[in-house]
C-alpha cells in the first residue's frame, strides 16, 4: 500500500495480517516508490531520479528489483496473483515502449523477480491502449484481465472508448468482454478474476452511471 514517508514523498509498506508494518525498500537510484498489489510477490512502481515511472517488485525477502523492460520508457505494475507461489505466479501492469505513440500496453510478467515480460497488447490497429489490472491462476493457466481503448478509426479522443478485455498469458488470446454486454453499455473495466476464472468489472450506461459487472466462465 501506498504511503508517505513525511517529506512529500511516497513510500511502499507491506502489511501482513500476522506480521508488524514493514517499510519496503527504495530501489536504489529512485526517489520514492509504492507497492500497488501484493501476492507471493509485491507490485507496484517507483520514480527515478530523471522523473521516469517504474515498475517495481519486491520479493518475499522485501528485496526491490526494477521491472522496466529494456525499449520501455515507463511502466507500472498494479496486479498480482492472490493465490500464486514461487512456482505458479505473475504480475501484470502496462508499460510505455520507447519511440511508440506514448500509449501504454497491456503487460505480464510470468516470472517474477525475473525481469521477463510478455506484451498483452491486442493485434488489432482499433486498440490504442491497453493495461492489466487482475491476475489469476485458473486451473494451472495464467489469466489476465484488464482493459483497452478502442478507436475504430482515426478520430478526436472523445470517440475513444475502453472495453473490458481478458487474456490467458499471450497477445494472441485477447479476447474482448466488452462484445458481451448489452448495446446500451458504452464502455466497461475488468478489475478481478475469481480461482474459478469468472471476470468481474464495471460497465457505463449511456446517462453516464457505472454498473458492476460479472462476466461467467464457461
Amino acid at each position: 500500500m501506498p504511503a508517505s514517508n513525511g517529506a512529500g514523498r511516497l513510500r511502499a509498506w507491506d502489511w501482513p495480517a500476522d506480521s508488524p508494518l514493514a517499510d519496503l525498500p527504495v530501489p536504489a537510484g529512485f526517489v520514492h516508490a509504492a507497492a500497488a498489489t501484493a501476492g507471493w510477490f509485491i507490485g507496484g512502481y517507483g520514480t527515478s531520479a530523471d522523473g521516469t515511472t517504474h515498475p517495481v517488485c519486491w520479493d518475499w525477502a522485501f528485496n526491490a528489483m526494477d521491472m522496466l523492460p529494456s525499449g520501455a520508457t515507463s511502466g507500472v505494475i498494479v496486479a498480482a496473483d492472490p493465490d500464486g507461489g514461487l512456482d505458479v505466479t505473475g504480475l501484470g501492469g502496462s508499460v510505455v515502449e520507447s519511440g511508440g505513440n506514448g500509449l501504454y500496453r497491456a503487460a505480464f510478467w510470468p516470472n517474477p523477480p525475473q525481469n521477463i515480460i510478455i506484451d498483452l497488447h491486442p493485434a488489432s490497429p482499433a486498440y490504442v491502449a491497453s493495461s492489466v489490472y487482475a491476475v489469476r491462476c485458473v486451473d494451472a493457466d495464467m489469466r489476465q484481465a484488464g482493459m483497452a481503448v478502442v478507436c475504430p478509426a482515426p478520430g478526436p479522443y472523445a470517440d475513444r472508448s475502453c472495453h473490458a478485455m481478458a487474456w490467458s498469458g499471450t497477445a494472441a488470446s485477447a479476447f474482448d468482454l466488452h462484445g458481451l454486454l448489452p448495446d446500451e453499455y458504452l464502455q466497461s473495466t475488468a478489475t478481478f478474476i475469481d480461482e474459478a476464472g469468472n471476470v468481474a468489472g464495471a460497465a457505463q450506461d449511456a446517462n453516464g452511471i457505472w454498473h458492476a459487472v460479472f462476466w461467467a466462465r464457461t
